[in-house]
């Protein structure tokens, strides 16, 4: 309760007119960015790794925040975005 109350002051508190009104409602989001259609989850992007953990997922799977996620993608990659790594990691010749 006492986080409620809370959420509820801060908003108030805000200079945002929307954001003033949703403090009638502390315990609901105000921006929701949930994909409305299938989306690309990436995750765990780190400038070490060699690839990138990705899977699609469906409208109706959440998306946590731990997760970048990319609406409207598909499975084809543009060759200048073509990795340089096999699907195990390996890395492969620049030629490959």
């Amino acid at each position: 309760m006492r986080r409620l109350t809370s959420v509820r002051q801060l908003r108030q508190a805000s200079k945002a007119a929307s954001t003033r009104q949703a403090a009638a409602t502390p315990g609901l989001f105000v921006q929701l960015a949930q994909p409305k259609s299938q989306y690309l989850a990436v995750r765990g992007v780190s400038e070490t790794r060699d690839y990138l953990p990705t899977v699609f997922f469906d409208e109706d799977v959440i998306a946590s925040d731990a997760l970048l996620t990319v609406s409207g993608a598909d499975l084809v990659l543009s060759e200048s975005c073509r990795p340089r790594f096999s699907p195990l990691g390996i890395a492969l010749s620049p030629d490959a």
